[in-house]
């Protein structure tokens, strides 16, 4: 029975030591939970103090302080208010293109409270529909949390939710996160959007430049609703956020200034000059707009789009928007509908190329009715059916169907048939007299001729008595005493003759030479 009471006793020790350490291991969970919270809701009042600070120094002109505050206090908390006292410091230092950047994200802030009426909301409202000044944009992201730096000066935490406004060129990066920081130099050119994708755990930077858009409007501001030079700007704003959207670098008139020249309406074919204009901005495609106003009732307006490929040199897609009674705002708030659906169909559509050869070669191409170049010839083309016509002056024009497939290149190769009536070349001889030979040559021909023959007959006596006796010539029958020794003057005299007979016809049979502007046939084109 003691036995059995022990037992029990020591089963309650137990059970009770293990309630105990329960406890213990669960109370300082809890009250470190509460140390944090207890600081997260320090960090919010301190920074809402900061900013309480930062305003009052900007309002004695104090920037240097205004900033540092204001930074600190975004660095605290990353509340929106922060953003708008940068913004503010940002405008009093003439810096208008940085304060448009903090502004339209202090807008755009998913955790702003204040109204739509409110003084901060209205001014920051008007500062980001100011004209903006050349401009890139860089898009960053990469680990949660993470505190940008650009150019040494805090511009926001990721994720981003805008990407930031640049002056073009290079600015310093830097990215900062318990304890890791990760510093580099990032280059922008005008009108380009560019991503930074960042890694604070490997240390890895990588940069891509993403495709431009250079944008071209026909907005007149005297046509409703686009009546004030703010609302033409919040519509060439709304354009260019929906290309971000996609992706996509924005080049607006003014950050294309430098490389558009000449206007399209100075060119006798606009779309190639278009195309030409892109090329030297490096752009990848035109995004025309036209917005037209037609009298009622109802009023409408049409805004007409096209999307032009500049590799390809044609349009890639088009729409066409009818909105009746129509404000600014309410075409703004339609824009992005139609834009999504109108890029999709453009940036997505098949392509290929085609190769042409034509025999004989220096053909003018046309595809689809438009100049194109000259054979041999190789571009690229939309998938689908085109229609290839060469042309030539005295050859039947060719046609032909083809067929490109995405990712693969037609080929044509076409003969070229001389046409029925092509002008024939048609020969009128003129006939000219020929010099005669000069008097001397025939002359100096004929004596050197008649020497050469004189001297030959030598040379063939002196031959024919050459080791004969000379008394043999006239008595055989007398014992020889004197022998002829006439081979080598006799060959002499022979080698002699025959250069004398060969020069002498030469200098007379050479034609006499001719002037030195031959008269050629006349030549004349009949058809």
């Amino acid at each position: 029975m003691n036995q059995r009471a022990r037992t029990r006793d020591g089963g309650g020790f137990v059970a009770l030591w293990l309630l105990l350490g329960l406890c213990v291991s669960y109370a300082p969970a809890d009250a470190r939970e509460k140390g944090r919270a207890g600081r997260a809701v320090g960090d919010v009042a301190q920074a809402g103090h900061l900013v309480q600070e930062a305003r009052a120094a900007l309002a004695r002109a104090d920037l240097a302080a205004a900033y540092k505050l204001a930074a600190q206090s975004y660095r605290l908390s990353q509340a929106p208010e922060a953003l708008f006292v940068l913004g503010q410091v940002a405008l009093a230092e003439k810096n208008v293109l940085a304060a448009q950047d903090l502004l339209r994200r202090y807008l755009a802030d998913p955790n702003l409270e204040v109204g739509g009426d409110s003084p901060d909301f209205l001014s920051a409202q008007r500062i980001v529909e100011r004209p903006r000044p050349p401009a890139a944009q860089l898009s960053i992201t990469g680990d949660r949390g993470a505190l940008v730096l650009l150019d040494d000066r805090v511009v926001g935490v990721l994720p981003l939710v805008r990407p930031l406004l640049v002056v073009p060129g290079e600015h310093k990066v830097v990215l900062e996160r318990r304890g890791a920081r990760l510093e580099d130099i990032v280059r922008v050119a005008v009108g380009r959007l560019a991503e930074l994708r960042v890694n604070l755990a490997t240390k890895a930077l990588v940069l891509t430049v993403l495709p431009g858009v250079l944008l071209r409007q026909s907005v007149p501001l005297q046509t409703a609703p686009m009546q004030t030079a703010a609302e033409h700007v919040g519509f060439e704003q709304a354009l260019e956020a929906s290309l971000t959207s996609r992706r996509l670098s924005a080049l607006t008139e003014r950050d294309s200034a430098d490389c558009v020249e000449p206007a399209p309406g100075a060119c006798s074919d606009p779309l190639r000059c278009e195309v030409e204009q892109a090329k030297r901005c490096e752009a990848d495609y035109v995004l025309r707009t036209r917005l037209e106003a037609q009298p009622g009732p109802p009023p409408l307006l049409k805004l007409s789009v096209e999307l032009l490929d500049v590799n390809v040199g044609a349009v890639a897609a088009s729409d066409v928007l009818m909105c009746p009674n129509c404000s600014a705002t309410a075409l703004r708030e339609r824009l992005p509908g139609l834009l999504s659906g109108l890029l999709e169909r453009g940036i997505g559509r098949g392509r290929g190329s085609v190769d042409i050869v034509s025999l004989p070669a220096a053909a003018l191409v046309f595809i689809d009715g438009q100049p194109a170049g000259l054979t041999p010839y190789r571009g690229p083309l939309f998938a689908g059916g085109h229609q290839v016509l060469l042309r030539k002056e005295g050859f039947v024009d060719f046609s032909q169907p083809i067929d490109v497939r995405d990712g693969e290149a037609a080929q044509v190769l076409a003969s070229l048939q001389a046409s029925a009536s092509a002008p024939t070349a048609a020969v009128t001889p003129i006939y000219v007299k020929q010099p005669s030979r000069p008097l001397w040559r025939l002359l100096s021909g004929g004596v050197a001729m008649g020497a050469g023959a004189v001297l030959f007959g030598f040379g063939l006596s002196a031959l024919s008595v050459d080791n004969k006796c000379v008394n043999a010539l006239s008595t055989p029958s007398v014992n020889c005493q004197t022998i002829y020794d006439t081979g080598e003057v006799g060959g002499a005299l022979v080698g002699i003759s025959a250069a004398l007979l060969l020069g002498g016809a030469i200098a007379i049979a050479l034609p006499p030479a001719r002037p030195k502007t031959a008269n050629r046939p006349s030549v004349a084109l009949t058809p």
